[in-house]
């Protein structure tokens, strides 16, 4: 990879990490299941290793004879990115057969990739690094593809429309793989996906439920926590 794409490339990435600081109130009001789900440690080792990820990965295509640095940058996609990222997948949002299908799939590329760079190729770690970048363009989607959503009434709040998150991440998920690998992977990411809403996808839903049940009884706690207060 070029080094003026590099850097083009970690300036947008750069750019979703201001984003997600201006609107960290709206985000952290969106990943409050997590936190009902006790999988904050989870989200934190999440970011923090795509941070780091995404900043050696840079590093290595500055200097893409170290091997060392390759696989520094493959061991942290292995130990945290890629593990925390599954443990999250059945909680994102979306249309789940599609959305947790897709995440899975993606870490399980990430993770293949990741292994090469180690025991074959560093040089696949520029491989490594634009499969991540995958989150980045999701944000791009969310803020300049699909629709706003004002369901809960305030400006920016895009993920509480589902149907636009989905498209969102399918959209970033087609624009990374496509940059890795031969065509014929989406023939078989559609097979899966189709197979994936014929068995999930009530299963999927009922364990949304769930965890939606649980985000009500906690804000209906708040709400009158706030009118005794009051």
């Amino acid at each position: 990879m070029p080094v003026y794409v590099a850097c083009i490339v970690l300036a947008f990435d750069v750019w979703s990490w201001i984003t997600y600081y201006l609107e960290r109130d709206m985000i952290q009001k969106k990943h409050a299941k997590f936190r009902v789900l006790q999988l904050g440690y989870a989200l934190t080792i999440h970011v923090i290793a795509g941070i780091c990820e995404i900043i050696c990965g840079f590093l290595c295509v500055l200097f893409p004879e170290s091997r060392q640095l390759a696989i520094i940058t493959a061991l942290i996609a292995i130990i945290f990115h890629i593990p925390t990222n599954w443990i999250l997948s059945p909680y994102v949002w979306g249309l789940k057969y599609i959305t947790v299908t897709g995440y899975y799939l993606v870490g399980l590329l990430r993770f293949v990739t990741a292994i090469q760079v180690i025991y074959v190729n560093h040089y696949k770690v520029v491989d490594l690094w634009i499969l991540l970048q995958m989150a980045t363009v999701v944000r791009w989607c969310l803020y300049h593809i699909t629709p706003w959503s004002y369901a809960d009434g305030e400006y920016g709040d895009l993920m509480t429309e589902r149907f636009n998150h989905t498209l969102s991440i399918t959209l970033a998920a087609c624009v990374t793989l496509a940059f890795v690998f031969p065509p014929a992977i989406f023939i078989v990411l559609i097979a899966i996906l189709t197979m994936s809403k014929l068995m999930f996808e009530p299963k999927i839903y009922k364990n949304e439920s769930s965890v939606s049940d649980s985000l009500k009884t906690v804000r209906a706690t708040r709400s009158r926590s706030r009118r005794s207060a009051k």
